[in-house]
């Protein structure tokens, strides 16, 4: 008996240690020193442990190895709206969260005065915030499940598309609709040049024959009217997202093979293409200054760092591969190997360049919103989503951040600089 109790001892003591180590690694120092949630969970973890070492202890061996890991996962599970800092010079807070919608959140997208933030839902509403306080200003009842909405640059107008086979054009304030153009097709994506003469919509073409939506399809129209002016049926999968260039003179597509394109928009010429994933793409964005272009997506095949799923930033000029956003690649030596953790672990759903063109933010299904530097480096990791996180959207300002989830939670975070 003494012998057993012995071995319990040592063995405990390796796993407290290992945990201990884990968590070096995995939180930075910072973390363990300011959070009190942390700091309150390790103090009694380490009282548990002390005690289990010193006196032995009555249970099994597999049940103190069993309480410890349970203990380790609980310690690891973070409390709600917590923001893990990675950056020094780079400070992020949660300001507030509230239930938006009774259905997914499938956009949020800012009033160009940064006053307003619209979100979209398949429950079939758009609704429209004041900003910073999250007061409900607008409720629009589309009636069908909303995949794409976006402000017109003058802020008059939101236009909205999903499962209604068609493009509406909504006087938020007056809540009503001021132009909608039908057609035989899903919309999954919406974009605005930002000179505010065109508008692109994205979605796909539906086969009769094999009743399933198939080919990938790109509308491109007058805003004002919503007369058409051209119409690609392009890739062999549904278009999922679509982004004006800042010159408005390309246009961006992703779609669920994992291809993008750029297309010259005055001629509708592509100026290339690229696979950016073996898997899908959801979501491309132009850097403010349009020299790059960054994708969000998934690849069937593990890429780098075990499961992490990278944020790849392309060059908007010939489609070359300029750097990966990943945890794993981002920290000096010595290398961590759990750096791995940091990054995204699940789909890539968002991605969303700052205004002031220092900064990304990502948005995935493993329920956190990641903001990188365009260097590379991992600034921080916003958690607390319940759901698949949807969107997400910087303010014009740069002082603010938005997200939404499968849940139908919003979430609004502070960024200071």
């Amino acid at each position: 008996m003494s012998s057993l109790r012995t071995r319990e001892r040592l063995c405990l003591k390796g796993v407290w240690k290992f945990v201990l180590a884990l968590l070096g690694n995995f939180f930075p120092p910072s973390e363990l020193q300011h959070d009190p949630v942390i700091a309150a969970k390790l103090a009694h973890l380490a009282q548990r442990a002390k005690a289990k070492i010193q006196l032995g202890g009555s249970l099994p061996l597999h049940i103190s190895l069993i309480a410890t890991g349970v203990m380790f996962m609980a310690l690891l599970t973070p409390p709600q709206w917590r923001v893990a800092q990675y950056a020094p010079d780079f400070r992020t807070q949660p300001v507030r969260s509230w239930q938006g919608h009774d259905g997914s959140v499938t956009v949020v997208t800012f009033h160009p005065s940064g006053n307003f933030l619209a979100s979209a839902s398949r429950d079939g509403t758009v609704r429209v915030w004041s900003m910073p306080d999250g007061t409900l200003v607008r409720d629009l009842t589309v009636n069908y499940p909303v995949l794409a909405a976006a402000f017109t640059p003058d802020g008059t107008q939101l236009a909205v598309g999903g499962y209604g086979n068609s493009v509406a054009l909504w006087d938020w304030r007056k809540r009503q609709v001021v132009k909608e153009v039908e057609f035989q097709g899903l919309v999954e994506a919406i974009a605005i040049s930002p000179d505010g003469t065109k508008l692109a919509s994205g979605g796909s073409v539906w086969d009769a024959q094999e009743r399933r939506y198939k080919f990938g399809e790109i509308r491109l129209w007058v805003l004002d009217s919503l007369h058409l002016l051209r119409v690609w049926t392009v890739h062999d999968a549904p278009v999922s997202t679509l982004a004006f260039s800042p010159n408005d003179s390309r246009l961006a597509s992703g779609a669920w093979n994992g291809e993008v394109t750029i297309w010259e928009v005055d001629n509708g010429v592509p100026k290339f293409s690229l696979t950016a994933y073996k898997g899908w793409v959801r979501s491309v964005a132009f850097s403010p200054d349009g020299e790059f272009l960054a994708t969000g997506g998934f690849a069937y095949q593990p890429i780098g760092s075990w499961w992490e799923v990278p944020v790849r930033i392309w060059s908007a000029k010939d489609g070359a591969l300029v750097r990966e956003l990943r945890a794993g690649s981002t920290r000096s030596l010595p290398f961590s190997w759990l750096d791995f953790l940091r990054g995204h672990r699940s789909p890539i759903n968002a991605v969303a360049f700052s205004l002031n063109g220092e900064w990304l933010a990502s948005a995935s299904n493993d329920k956190t919103v990641k903001v990188w530097g365009l260097e590379g480096r991992l600034l921080c990791s916003l958690e607390g989503h319940i759901g698949l996180v949807n969107t997400v959207a910087f303010s014009p300002t740069n002082d603010f951040l938005a997200s939404g989830d499968s849940s139908g939670i919003l979430a609004l975070w502070r960024i200071h600089r």
